[in-house]
């Protein structure tokens, strides 16, 4: 197991953007009245605005694509529904889009009707899910960040650089406080 590949993570990013990129989520903020406001935004322009501003690219180059598309349309004040990923020129992107939007499993209404059990689906909690996704996808970018900065300072230490060692050792010390504060927002202890 790679605990370094970030496919599963970016898979949960692109799905959430092709089932639910028109959707609505609120955020709540204080003005400078103390005064609490609600922000709505779509699922689209909060995903693609928080992994632009964080510069986060995606390793899986289908995955990379679908993100662009909804760059390209919220850049323009839009957001493309799933039937323009199904119907894509690119075979790639549209057998992508397919897989994310299919679900092997259908949930009866008889549930809510008959059992009168309220089942919660993911667009209950969509804002939860949303930002658990983006955090998760960003720790373990993190991580990628930390291993190649901990090989880079193998190779500086094996080559006598000394002087650039105590940048890369501030470099890692600054990823592993960035990881703490991700990690912690997750709810996830590291250990390591």
């Amino acid at each position: 197991v790679n605990y370094n590949d970030t496919e599963y993570q970016e898979k949960d990013v692109i799905r959430l953007l092709l089932n639910f990129g028109q959707s609505e989520i609120e955020f709540e903020e204080i003005d400078e009245n103390k005064q609490k406001t609600i922000l709505p935004f779509k699922v689209a322009n909060y995903i693609v605005n928080v992994l632009i501003a964080d510069e986060i690219k995606f390793s899986n180059t289908s995955y990379q694509k679908i993100f662009d598309e909804y760059a390209d349309f919220v850049s323009n004040e839009d957001i493309p529904d799933e039937k323009f990923f199904i119907n894509h020129t690119s075979r790639l992107v549209s057998s992508t889009a397919i897989d994310l939007l299919t679900s092997p499993y259908e949930l009866s209404d008889k549930w809510e009707i008959v059992a009168r059990i309220e089942v919660l689906t993911e667009a209950n909690h969509l804002k939860n899910a949303v930002v658990h996704s983006l955090f998760s996808f960003k720790a373990k970018k993190i991580e990628q960040l930390i291993v190649e900065s901990q090989q880079t300072l193998k190779i500086a230490e094996q080559e006598e650089r000394y002087e650039e060692m105590q940048e890369l050792l501030n470099k890692q010390k600054e990823l592993k406080t960035i990881s703490k504060d991700i990690n912690k927002q997750l709810g996830r202890v590291i250990t390591r």
